[in-house]
């Protein structure tokens, strides 16, 4: 017997196997045929059936655009690009390969590519999936499926061809629209937000998926940074960071030259023909090659950019959100890639509002309503929010239904969780125009007696302020005085025992860190004060100048000061403290008159001030200087008055902290006989806690700027260190001389605490104040051990100390509180 064929069949099967494509089934049955010399007998083998796959590899996405101008271009060969139409169940050819112009491009050699991470409408999606295990037959173009979408409902299968034999990258194409989708067909309907996104799964190997998104339609926006309202107008220009020179753009059929400077809102069109209708507010720059790049912004009338705001403050605006980085405020910006353009700018309407604010009552007791009145103008070149952040006194509460804007109702304010923070939105305010909006505010039984001051500023929509800050103060009174407790006095002018003249403007603090200021009789109080010795104390420096305290009994109560006196209160009753002011010898004190042709406009401000009169301005030269406040003042309230010498013919505007002064703080200039040099001056400038950059900016009688000067003035109230200045403390124990204690007291920052800001401290045992002294002396018995007073900053942030006169020798421990609780023990 023998065996023939039987091993034929085999070599057979594995040669089909390996000429198969993938996907393929290969059928194989073996046979067997022996002859045993009588007959020949044929045996066959069941059949076996297998599956010809991939090999399991990883796979990526990547979008490509045509652009055969770009320096990053790379050539890609394009073998076809199909579509599976609706209902069918085979692939039929998309057609040639068109730019966004329309012209054919040769597929039949390699097309210069860049990688997109955008589309336009009209341009040609081009895409390419890469999957080594794909290439069954290293000797053909093979294909692969994939699944395209759009987040605007459009959707098509299409297959995608090998670029050559033996590279496993599969690339095809399909054209865009932006008209109303079809899905399943030989087009892409794109619109701006609506994502393309490319899916593909391996046939053979489920858990292999890879998903790539591009963008549809980017531009940019040009934004009102108040009201988020799109501008129109702008001329929008992209220049090379690095020679100012205007860039090179190409459109998005990737070969004809677009402007390098459009205008928003208007159409555009490039060096092929192809128009480009740009929305409200937007610019396009279609496809830049990689570099560095600016945009010059050059806004409509009534604006000005940069923007001198921060993206938080866009966030909640109409048109968000909106995207924000550092080109969108004339910085620079890096392409990597071939590409687009796409980021907002925002731009500031060139507004003044002025914003005031008064009360319909004076006084207030638990359970009245108090009308407050709003007033607000723009004084500005484009219009404005009308939207007001009002806060209310501890204790108060807005009363529902009660806000209107001139006379008609509006919507209630929001109100903040505590019930004191307020947001109305009176609409938009034209320039010119002003608006007034009223609402009525309950005293509640959380209100505490003193003076309730009410503060509100114009906010833009994103919260920002733009205008000045308002203030009203309504008196809220105990109207039984069960618990009120008054300390009154009154600041005299003459020698003792003369009647003498009240005298106005004169500053006073008590312990507690009050502060009040006389009247025009030179009457002052403090309320709501608890019942416990008081110290009450008169800022020197406020005084006129020429003018000096004079102490005119002897007694503890003045703890040998004639500045301060020390007060026993008890609950229900008023207290008195008067205190004495005569001219010192030889000194003649005459009040400023501003405007001389304006005999009534007779001021008395604080003594740096006074100091830059029209016989100082007689000896000054023209050259541009701050003159006042001096350079390390730290001021005592959160305003201050500011003088600026400059050469006369010029007008000097104010800005703070990067906005401008209110109209109502210029308190007009002098000009010298000259008519050389001139003084501007502001008065009563609002600061904000911290430091303050003050901004002059000197124009011609044309309006354009010849100059421009600043400077920097902290307002700091919180003391977070201390330390011991040697040079100014004099330690001595004669008996007969008070020992002081010079203290620098500043923020975390190192920063100089402002003048008057009450320090409480401690002194330890044998030592005590000079003023704590006093107080032990008419109350022996309950005095304490260890003496705690209240000592006041003075200028550049200096508080002295002084000691009762002792001959004890040994170091002096001093405790000081400071900010949020801590504590600071110096020893001298």
């Amino acid at each position: 017997m023998r065996l023939i064929a039987a091993a034929s069949a085999l070599v057979s099967a594995l040669a089909s196997a390996e000429a198969a494509t993938l996907g393929a089934a290969v059928n194989n049955t073996a046979s067997v045929t022996y002859d045993d010399g009588v007959t020949i007998t044929t045996v066959k083998t069941p059949t076996a059936s297998f599956t010809v796959e991939a090999k399991r590899t990883p796979s990526s996405i990547e979008f490509f655009r045509y652009a055969p101008l770009a320096p990053d271009a790379v050539p890609v060969r394009l073998n076809g690009s199909d579509y599976k139409p609706a209902g069918a169940s085979s692939f039929q050819p998309i057609g040639a390969l068109k730019s966004a112009s329309g012209a054919a491009l040769n597929t039949a050699s390699p097309l210069l590519l860049t990688h997109a991470d955008d589309y336009f409408s009209g341009e040609p999606i081009i895409a390419c999936v890469t999957d080594l295990g794909q290439n069954g037959d290293p000797a053909s173009v093979e294909t692969l499926d994939v699944d395209m979408s759009t987040a605007n409902g459009d959707a098509a299968s299409l297959r995608f061809y090998e670029t050559g034999a033996n590279t496993g990258v599969f690339c095809g194409w399909i054209p865009t629209n932006n008209s109303t989708p079809v899905k399943n067909d030989a087009m892409m309907s794109i619109t701006h937000g609506a994502a393309i996104t490319v899916r593909y799964q391996d046939p053979f190997d489920a858990s292999e998926i890879s998903t790539a998104s591009a963008g549809v339609d980017p531009f940019g926006r040009l934004f009102d940074s108040l009201t988020g309202a799109l501008i129109d107008g702008a001329t929008v220009t992209i220049v090379d960071d690095a020679t100012g020179a205007p860039a090179n753009v190409f459109g998005i059929d990737g070969v004809s030259v677009y402007p390098s400077t459009v205008v928003t809102g208007q159409t555009v069109t490039d060096a092929g023909g192809m128009i480009y209708a740009l929305g409200s507010g937007e610019f396009r720059f279609p496809i830049m090659a990689p570099g560095d790049y600016r945009l010059l912004i050059t806004p409509p009338s009534g604006y000005a950019a940069p923007s001198a705001f921060q993206a938080p403050a866009f966030a909640s605006l109409p048109n968000a959100p909106f995207t924000i980085i550092p080109a969108s405020y004339g910085q620079a910006f890096t392409l990597a890639a071939t590409g687009d353009v796409e980021l907002d700018v925002p731009v500031d309407p060139i507004t003044d509002i002025v914003v005031t604010k008064s009360a319909g009552v004076s006084s207030a007791a638990i359970g009245d309503f108090v009308r407050y009145e709003i007033t607000a103008e723009n004084r500005g070149q484009s219009p404005a929010p009308a939207r007001f952040a009002d806060a209310l006194p501890a204790g108060m509460r807005y009363r529902d239904g009660s806000a209107r804007a001139d006379s008609a109702a509006i919507a209630d304010p929001v109100v903040a969780a505590d019930g004191a923070g307020l947001i109305f939105d009176a609409g938009l305010l034209p320039p010119g125009a002003t608006r007034t909006l009223v609402y009525v505010a309950e005293v509640t039984s959380g209100a505490r007696s003193g003076e309730a001051v009410n503060s509100v500023e114009a906010v833009s929509l994103g919260g920002v302020p733009i205008s000045n800050r308002a203030e009203a103060a309504v008196e809220i009174t105990d109207d039984l005085l069960r618990n009120g407790v008054t300390i009154l006095g009154r600041v005299s002018e003459g020698e003792c025992g003369e009647k003498g003249e009240g005298l106005a403007n004169v500053r006073l603090y008590l312990e507690t860190g009050a502060t009040v200021v006389t009247d025009e009789n030179g009457l002052y109080h403090f309320e709501d004060v608890s019942p416990r010795t008081h110290v009450v104390q008169v800022d020197e420096a406020s005084l006129p100048e020429g003018y000096e305290l004079v102490s005119c009994k002897d007694n503890t109560r003045k703890a040998g000061s004639a500045r301060s006196q020390f007060v026993d209160v008890q609950g229900g009753a008023s207290w008195r403290a008067n205190f004495r002011v005569r001219r010192k010898a030889g000194d003649a004190v005459s009040a400023i008159v501003e405007n001389p042709d304006s005999p009534a406009d007779i001021v008395t401000p604080d003594t740096e001030y006074r100091k830059f009169d029209k016989a100082w301005l007689e000896t000054q030269s023209p050259e541009t200087a701050w003159a006042y406040p001096a350079s390390d003042a730290t001021p005592t309230s959160p305003s201050v008055n500011i003088g600026l010498k400059h050469r006369a013919g010029l007008k000097a505007d104010l800005f703070i902290n990067g906005r401008p002064a209110p109209i109502e703080n210029f308190a007009g200039r002098d000009v010298n006989k000259t008519r050389i040099t001139a003084i501007s001056r502001w008065r009563g400038v609002d600061l904000l806690e911290g430091e303050n950059r003050i901004e002059a900016v000197l124009k011609d009688k044309t309006g354009a700027e010849v100059g421009r000067i600043s400077r920097k003035i902290n307002y700091i109230n919180n003391a977070e260190r201390v330390s011991l200045i040697a040079d100014e403390t004099r330690a001595f124990a004669d008996g007969k001389s008070k020992p002081v204690i010079a203290l620098k007291v500043t923020d975390g920052a190192g920063r100089p605490v402002r003048a008057g800001r009450l320090l409480s401290i401690e002194v330890s045992p044998p030592y005590r104040t000079a003023a704590r002294a006093a107080v032990d002396a008419r109350n022996p018995l309950t005095a304490p051990l260890a003496t705690q007073s209240s000592v006041p900053v003075g200028q550049n942030g200096v508080a002295l100390i002084e000691l009762e006169p002792t001959v004890e020798t040994g170091p002096v421990q001093v405790t000081i509180a400071l900010e949020g609780g801590a504590k600071k023990k110096l020893s001298s």
